[in-house]
């Protein structure tokens, strides 16, 4: 039987001992995006003068990779090498029913012990929290984040016989192009 006080309780332990600074955090990024590891998943360039490939950025979920959903709280293990992070909340649950204890994203082992919570991640979070249509953020090489603009939706205000309608149309089309 699964024991709802006990994945709870590990989660309330968390919080308080398993917390990494937002300056630690900022540090690990830059530190991380300067290695240039292919598992990060970041955009590069190639500097012409030198032939060089240079980190810029890259860009960071804000859905748990478990849960397909917003993160709340932001975790991953203290051995991972990647900046993304998954819901602690959906971990814990998730690894006491199925015993895994494997990173979602990188697919180490990380216990109880292991994990960690992003202050910084979470401060992101936080600050677009009301922005229901943000669904990743780009960070560049000294941790400095931006909104990631998704695609707009494009919705059809025409109607047969109606001109007002048309021209609002055409507007949208031009703004979009």
């Amino acid at each position: 039987m699964f024991d709802q006080s006990s994945w709870k309780e590990s989660i309330e332990k968390i919080l308080l001992e398993g917390i990494v600074s937002k300056e630690k955090s900022m540090a690990r990024i830059t530190k991380i995006l300067s290695t240039n590891t292919p598992n990060n998943r970041i955009q590069s360039e190639i500097n012409q003068d030198t032939l060089e490939l240079e980190v810029l950025e890259v860009e960071l979920p804000l859905k748990c990779p478990l849960s397909l959903t917003r993160i709340t709280v932001p975790a991953r293990g203290c051995n991972c090498e990647h900046i993304q992070c998954f819901d602690l909340q959906s971990y814990v649950m998730l690894n006491y029913k199925v015993k895994s204890w494997k990173c979602p994203i990188c697919n180490k082992n990380v216990g109880l012990k292991d994990l960690s919570v992003d202050e910084y991640i979470f401060e992101i979070l936080k600050i677009t929290t009301s922005m229901s249509d943000v669904e990743r953020v780009v960070i560049d090489l000294t941790a400095r984040w931006k909104i990631k603009i998704s695609k707009p939706n494009v919705i059809d205000l025409t109607s047969e016989g109606d001109k007002d309608c048309q021209i609002i149309h055409s507007i949208v089309n031009l703004s979009l192009e």
